[in-house]
């Protein structure tokens, strides 16, 4: 399995696994989705236009594709990106459900081609062990 299915598969169990204070970003270029896990929910965020240079500005096409998918519009200062929250512990449905929309952001709004087109970041907050992600097919 490769490409976005298989990339989906991993991503899928990776939220599963996440511990509080987990971070990861998945970068393509100056556009970023990133999801921590905190105690009692998972964020997850696409960086909103506020954070992005004039030539990589969301278009109003890829913004109506997140609203339409669901994500919550940038409101301030206090939440300066695209969002959606899933209540933690969360629900198989849920988790598949989340996956579908960070895929779609990075593949549709992002523009990643393909899973390998991305660079990911992670790390923990707190006093954990390091992050066991298996989003080797990334760049």
């Amino acid at each position: 399995m490769t490409g976005w299915d298989g990339f989906a598969k991993r991503l899928r169990q990776d939220l599963a696994q996440l511990s509080a204070g987990d971070t990861v970003l998945l970068r393509h270029g100056y556009r970023i989705v990133q999801f921590q896990q905190l105690p009692r929910l998972l964020r997850a965020e696409v960086v909103s236009n506020a954070f992005l240079p004039p030539e990589e500005q969301l278009d109003q096409a890829q913004q109506a594709l997140l609203t339409a998918d669901g994500w919550h519009a940038p409101a301030g200062r206090n939440d300066p990106n695209w969002s959606f929250d899933l209540p933690w512990p969360a629900t198989s449905a849920q988790y598949d459900e989340l996956t579908a929309r960070l895929v779609t952001a990075l593949r549709d709004v992002i523009g990643a081609a393909a899973p390998a087109d991305l660079t990911v970041e992670a790390w923990n907050d707190g006093p954990t062990e390091p992050i066991p992600l298996d989003l080797a097919i990334c760049g």
